[in-house]
């Protein structure tokens, strides 16, 4: 019998294939591919969270860079699944060691959702911060995705400028000129006021405090007398060298005296390494400038104001007009008012109408005053709402005329205030059309902002 070689062939390769198949391993079925797992994950939207007061008893919130203007201290966490085939629920475990959140842990899916919202309240009071970590249990837990947070939330006050001192430090042998501010909300019974020396050691030792926002707070009396600093401050992160302020009865025998005479502020010291007292030294800083009660730039206010609108307004020419080289300028006040809100603008041009961009340092036509104040009165362009004052100092102003309706016109307004506030403001309506006034060409001082 003759045998058919390419019949052999095909059977070879055929029983090859067969054999190869046989050996190759299957892949396990991914959870994902089960849809009775859950696979539960914390969304990334939310990072560390920051608080400020902002007007209207309203809240700005900053999530990852984000600022948002809210109306309570409630923050959202955002859980996801991978399924969405049917209900499903399980608690988050938490950690929240100081008590400092309230909300329900409970986590709910409905049949075809495959995210659940959780609304974090924040019980934290100005001056407060805390951390949360949230946890899907592990059986319901996604094998590909975060399924574990820590939340990092501080409450802080509104920090306004209030003047500079000098900063010497004993224990580093430097000096510096620092910045120093009082926290707007803080109040306690006995009247007095809450200050901080901003950064300190960062600016005048970097080598030993190498980051900014390590800062030095102190309460007054009503009598600029120091009394005691109610915080501790750590230096360097993950770093054991640290100053400890605190009252003498408090653990560990740390010792703070905070004395002033004739303001020059001497705080005594004790350092500790581990806890174990080091050294003692006397740090001193003197208030060279804003000393308590003058007031060097009462900019105030931190946040963002929704879109303000206003019923009246007046302009006026001033009777000094603005000299850039050959060309003078009319310099012209716009005052616009709704209620106890006012709005004042000083614009330089040579017809009212324009776009005008806020600048510190203006000569030329198109451009409007920063607003600034001098030690005895507000200038140029800012927002007065009575309590909080705005100063704007970017931004553009558009100001055109009805043509069908000469007299009337309309005016816009996107700025930037001295604190970093959005403000954004619109006018329609009649104003006198001012006719450039007679007087002496003056030249603008500069702005320093």
């Amino acid at each position: 019998m003759k045998t058919n070689k390419w019949l052999i062939v095909v059977l070879a390769v055929t029983t090859l294939f067969t054999a190869c198949k046989e050996d190759m391993p299957t892949r396990d079925d991914s959870p994902l591919d089960d849809p009775n797992s859950i696979q539960a994950y914390i969304y990334d939207n939310t990072s560390d969270v920051l608080i400020k007061p902002a007007d209207g008893g309203k809240y700005l919130m900053t999530i990852g860079g984000e600022k948002t203007t809210v109306d309570a201290k409630v923050f959202n966490v955002l859980v996801g699944r991978a399924h969405a085939e049917k209900a499903d629920s399980f608690q988050l475990q938490v950690v929240d060691e100081s008590s400092a959140f309230l909300f329900d842990p409970m986590v709910r899916f409905d049949k075809g959702s495959v995210v659940d919202t959780i609304a974090v309240e924040v019980l934290l009071d100005f001056g407060e911060s805390a951390s949360l970590t949230l946890t899907v249990p592990e059986e319901y837990a996604s094998s590909y995705s975060a399924s574990s947070k820590t939340i990092n939330v501080n409450v802080d006050y509104t920090w306004l400028p209030r003047g500079k001192g000098t900063f010497i430090s004993a224990w580093e042998a430097a000096e510096g000129v620092v910045a120093i501010e009082k926290a707007k909300e803080f109040n306690n019974t006995a009247g007095d006021s809450l200050y901080r020396l901003v950064s300190p050691y960062f600016v005048v030792a970097p080598d030993f405090c190498s980051e900014e926002g390590k800062h030095l707070t102190f309460l007054l009396h009503s009598d600029y007398s120091a009394y005691r600093l109610p915080t501790g401050i750590q230096l360097v992160e993950d770093d054991p060298w640290s100053i400890y302020w605190a009252l003498p009865e408090e653990p560990f025998g740390t010792y703070c005296s905070f004395t002033n005479n004739d303001n020059v502020y001497e705080i005594g010291v004790v350092w500790y390494q581990d806890y174990s007292p080091y050294n003692f030294s006397t740090e001193i800083f003197v208030w060279t400038d804003g000393y308590p009660g003058e007031l060097t730039d009462p900019a105030e206010g931190e946040g963002a104001l929704d879109e303000l609108t206003f019923t009246s307004g007046t302009l006026a020419t001033d009777a000094d007009a603005v000299e850039d080289g050959d060309e003078v300028h009319n310099l012209y006040t716009l005052k616009l008012t709704n209620g106890g809100v006012k709005l004042n603008l000083e614009l330089i041009g040579d017809e009212v109408v324009g776009t005008y961009t806020i600048e510190s340092d203006p000569v030329a036509a198109g451009k409007a005053v920063a607003g600034y104040y001098d030690g005895a009165q507000k200038n140029g362009c800012y927002l007065d709402l009575s309590v909080t004052k705005y100063y704007l100092t970017s931004g553009e102003i558009t100001i055109a005329e009805d043509a069908e309706n000469p007299g009337t016109y309309t005016v816009n307004v996107t700025a930037k205030s001295a604190t970093d506030v959005d403000v954004v403001a619109s006018f329609t309506g009649e104003l006198p059309a001012p006719s450039p006034a007679p007087g002496k060409p003056k030249t603008l001082k500069r702005i320093n902002l």
